[in-house]
């Protein structure tokens, strides 16, 4: 049986806790803490719920949550925009998309290739400003330079885990190498060096007469294990993902 809603003096629609708004634990909110995925905010055991108030970014601003629901396991649809961004919700998520000039909602199950979906940019809303608790271990052969050791989050160190998560290399023990072709970029990546570690490398040219890019290795078992600190993996390029810290600080 239907409602004709337009009839109907009253409309009462129940459902469990979160209907219709559900999306994966590993989705990312742009929150006062930083940019984090809801598994990091606030983890909770599958079918429950939990007072929780910290101020995210919204479509209308930064709002303020008042709880955290887990609505255990669901069917999710994936979706994947041309720039490599990605979300996954239940089919009755509401996502905000643009139609024929108008800007609605729609839900995920009804999303079709070709569709233009909202990315939230410009929030504006940031973490605190976080402190490195990092002490490099005793060189045991006295053969290791010592570097500077940056000790809070910074711009310009979230600049250079960006640059290094994009275009460079730590897959070999002791050794990070950054490779690009662009010669304004590969001087911004040397200046952080500098600046950051008090590291100068030079760049080296990569075989191949038909190859522009070139390389910027720097051997340091104290950067590397720096690096590794904050959660810059030595994996290979499917598996790279931004350090933690840098989403929060």
């Amino acid at each position: 049986h239907y409602v004709n809603i337009s009839k109907a003096p009253h409309v009462l629609v129940a459902g469990a806790t979160g209907s219709g708004k559900t999306c994966s634990k590993d989705t990312y909110v742009f929150s006062e803490k930083g940019m984090l995925a809801f598994e990091e905010l606030c983890p909770l055991p599958l079918n429950s719920e939990v007072d929780y108030s910290i101020r995210v970014a919204t479509r209308d601003g930064v709002e303020t949550t008042s709880k955290n629901y887990n609505n255990g396991v669901c069917d999710f649809y994936k979706l994947t925009t041309e720039e490599g961004f990605s979300i996954e919700v239940t089919e009755e998520h509401p996502l905000w998309i643009i139609k024929d000039g108008t800007m609605m909602w729609q839900s995920g199950g009804d999303m079709e290739v070709g569709e233009y979906m909202a990315i939230s940019r410009g929030s504006k809303l940031f973490g605190a400003e976080e402190k490195i608790d990092f002490t490099p271990l005793p060189n045991k052969t006295n053969k290791a330079r010592t570097i500077r050791l940056p000790i809070r989050m910074t711009r310009e160190l979230g600049l250079f885990f960006g640059l290094l998560t994009a275009d460079g290399g730590l897959t070999i023990e002791n050794r990070i190498v950054y490779t690009q072709a662009n010669e304004e970029v590969l001087g911004i990546y040397q200046k952080l060096l500098d600046d950051l570690f008090g590291i100068v490398a030079p760049t080296i040219m990569k075989s191949g007469a038909s190859n522009l890019a070139m390389d910027v290795i720097v051997h340091s078992k104290n950067l590397k294990d720096f690096l590794t600190h904050l959660g810059v993996k030595p994996v290979g390029a499917k598996e790279k993902e931004m350090p933690l810290l840098r989403l929060t600080g």
